[in-house]
């Protein structure tokens, strides 16, 4: 209830309170810390996650909202990921635990790039596109992944379906996608090369079919 907002206010309420019952309430410490977490107060957020860990640790719940908090904090701060050890520990239990929550594998592939590891940050992504395949702002990350492994013109295709793709003024993760584009000028060069290869009908041109929900060379698989 929390995420509609014309219900914010009350759901925090009605969370607050439960924490306040002698008893306490896990749940409740995670949905505020969630709450924290999308307000960017993130040290807020870390001590409700830790209220809640202490109730219940091996909670999957905790370990997913545990990561986004470090992804979070990351974007909002320009900062590296920080704990990316356990953060890559604690999603890859999470996607065994729920195989169909996309946003698991879109950080875990992140937090994989960061550690260097290309191939499986990749495999990560391209699973997290898989599975929501509307997703903005997975299909820029698998954009920068394409790009941190020199894969130039897979990057580039995958920026041209955010830029002009479904939903590319807003949806799912779209604003903040887009905005970040203007702080990758690497895959700008390259999607404005792969631009003018499709236009003119050169070689290597690629294929942006917005009907397929997918970019050239991404090879999502679209529900």
């Amino acid at each position: 209830m929390a995420r509609v907002p014309e219900h914010r206010d009350q759901a925090l309420h009605d969370l607050r309170q439960l924490t306040e019952d002698p008893k306490d309430n896990e749940a409740a410490h995670r949905g505020l810390a969630w709450d924290d977490i999308r307000q960017k107060r993130f040290d807020v957020a870390a001590d409700e996650l830790d209220k809640a860990t202490e109730l219940n640790p091996r909670d999957p719940w905790i370990w997913y909202y545990r990561s986004a908090l470090k992804y979070q904090k990351a974007q909002a701060t320009r900062q590296e990921m920080q704990g990316l050890a356990n953060m890559m520990q604690d999603l890859r239990a999470v996607a065994d635990w729920y195989p169909e929550l996309a946003d698991a594998y879109n950080m875990l592939a992140v937090a994989r790039v960061e550690g260097g590891g290309f191939a499986s940050a990749l495999e990560a992504q391209r699973m997290a596109t898989a599975l929501a395949p509307r997703n903005l702002e997975y299909q820029f990350n698998l954009g920068q992944i394409y790009v941190a492994g020199k894969k130039l013109g897979s990057g580039a295709g995958c920026v041209y379906a955010v830029e002009g793709g479904p939903g590319s003024g807003g949806g799912s993760g779209g604003e903040a996608a887009i905005g970040r584009l203007r702080d990758a000028p690497e895959i700008w060069s390259a999607s404005a090369t792969s631009r003018g290869k499709r236009s003119t009908g050169g070689r290597g041109q690629h294929s942006f079919g917005r009907d397929e929900r997918a970019c050239g060379g991404c090879e999502f698989r679209g529900r």
